[in-house]
């Protein structure tokens, strides 16, 4: 539609004179303009669904899109949502198909007229993001989308800023929170706790094991505390956290997010805790070579009396001897809370008795060389045959990291008769002396560069532990969803017991 606009002189009895050949001279621009209809439109969308949870900074969710194909010469490759999210599954009429990242949205490709139906499994956000109590996703602009997304938090008000909510309700640990968004296909919802402040603070007693692991210029600690709440009810803890220290993760059943803001580290739970809950701390500190280490954890930040031990572990050919030490004394026996915390034997104990600061003098011990094959068991049989000789059957279990073969010396007058490597005929050579065979060894299996690894999910981990601990880089967290997604089904499916496999190291 063309709209043609002109000056004229308005009398003040509201009507309008114009000269005969400004009247003409409109005419004639009128009559010379045509009206282009707009384009068709090659699709239109029949209804939209995501369906998901959100779970400490990443949601994982399913798009669900019907579509009406209308136009599909040339090829048609309808947008379905932004490239900003991490894509896990699709299908397309239930088969499965693949999207295309194009002009800043993901788009299926579309062959024959009608309706069809799109599936898109998928994640968003980053899982170390603290205390994020927002969800933002772009899709096209279309039709009214249903929303239904469990965020794990109870007693909560939320706010759907291109929308509107239906219902928002208790739904095991967590909460339902359920609407409808306008044409925009913005997802802009964001939540705030309705906790209760209180003018009386509750009085907690704390429990602290504290495992340090010595490493050549880093240490790393996991601080285990047991909270017990005996008066009112706490909807977060905190803890001061020494100069020097990083904290690394915050894990534990009551545990939504954590943040660390100077020297304090403020950990929210999922609900207010009126009894007890256990956390976990992982963190680590920088030490400097051939100096003294000073020992450093997080401590309950309201100074509520706190009891414990403290272990100290480091790698084989590391000795550690105490320097000093105040807020603590040396201990025979372990706790068992500090002993669950590794299989590995420690090199020092401590009991708590306040702050405790320790400081060690480490060392290394003097290098040895070793062998790189060794036999870990021998069995050895032999017969006397009747009319004389003997025969002999030995059978070794040998582990090797380097060798490329097993020197074996025979008996003088012995005769080597066959010989088998892991199950497989081998013919071995022979030395120069005449009597020593030479076995060829394959190489032991052992985990590292280009090689898969496997992990049965413990308690207490983690995404971004695993990440650190495979890849030494929490950020990429997101590599081994991918890779086992369909055993974890999204970024809050991990639960003890569960076998993952993870990707070659890069050598």
């Amino acid at each position: 539609m063309t709209l043609l606009l002109f000056a004229a002189t308005l009398a003040g009895d509201g009507t309008v004179t114009l000269s005969l050949a400004e009247w003409e001279a409109m005419l004639d621009a009128a009559s010379r303009v045509v009206d282009r209809p707009a384009a068709p439109a090659r699709y239109s969308q029949v209804d939209r669904s995501v369906d998901g949870a959100f779970e400490r900074g990443v949601f994982t969710g399913v798009l669900t899109v019907r579509v009406r194909a209308l136009d599909i010469d040339g090829g048609l490759r309808i947008p379905v949502l932004s490239d900003s999210a991490s894509i896990a599954r699709v299908s397309l009429d239930g088969r499965a198909t693949s999207l295309l990242a194009e002009g800043g949205s993901y788009t299926v490709a579309v062959d024959s007229l009608g309706d069809h139906l799109v599936r898109v499994e998928f994640f968003v956000g980053a899982e170390d993001v603290r205390f994020v109590r927002r969800l933002s996703l772009q899709m096209p602009p279309a039709g009214p989308t249903r929303v239904s997304i469990f965020v794990p938090e109870t007693g909560i008000d939320a706010d759907l800023a291109h929308g509107a909510l239906s219902s928002v309700r208790p739904e095991g640990s967590g909460t339902r929170i359920v609407g409808q968004l306008d044409g925009a296909g913005t997802l802009d919802l964001g939540w705030t706790s309705q906790h209760p402040s209180t003018d009386t603070p509750a009085r907690m007693e704390v429990r602290e094991h504290v495992l340090f692991t010595l490493h050549e210029a880093l240490v790393r600690g996991v601080a285990a505390f047991d909270v017990r709440v005996l008066e009112g009810e706490v909807g977060r803890v905190r803890f001061r956290v020494p100069e020097g220290v990083e904290i690394v993760d915050v894990t534990g059943e009551a545990v939504l997010q954590w943040k660390t803001d100077g020297g304090e580290l403020v950990v929210l739970s999922r609900y207010l805790i009126a009894d007890a809950t256990k956390l976990q701390v992982h963190f680590q500190l920088p030490v400097d070579a051939g100096a003294p280490v000073t020992l450093k954890a997080p401590l309950p930040l309201d100074g509520p009396p706190i009891s414990g031990a403290l272990g100290v572990q480091g790698p084989a050919g590391f000795a550690a001897s105490t320097r000093s030490v105040t807020g603590a004394e040396p201990m025979r026996e372990l706790p068992s809370e500090l002993a669950a915390l590794t299989p590995n034997p420690l090199l020092l104990g401590f009991a708590l008795t306040g702050e405790p600061v320790v400081v060690l003098d480490v060392t290394r011990q003097a290098e040895m060389t070793l062998s790189t094959t060794s036999i870990d068991e021998m069995e050895a049989a032999t017969v006397l045959i009747e009319d004389g000789p003997e025969i002999t059957r030995m059978q070794l279990h040998v582990r090797n990291e380097t060798q490329p073969w097993l020197s074996v010396a025979l008996p003088e007058g012995a005769v080597l008769t066959h010989a088998r490597v892991d199950g497989r005929s081998i013919r071995p050579a022979q030395a120069r002396d005449g009597h020593t065979m030479l076995f060829p060894l394959p190489q032991s299996q052992r985990y590292g560069a280009g090689q898969s690894q496997e992990w049965t999910v413990r308690d207490g981990d983690t995404l971004g532990g695993l990440a650190d601990r495979f890849y030494g880089d929490p950020s990429r967290w997101d590599e081994l969803l991918r890779q086992n997604y369909d055993v974890l089904g999204g970024a809050e499916g991990l639960t003890v017991g569960q076998r993952l496999v993870f990707a070659p190291v890069e050598a």
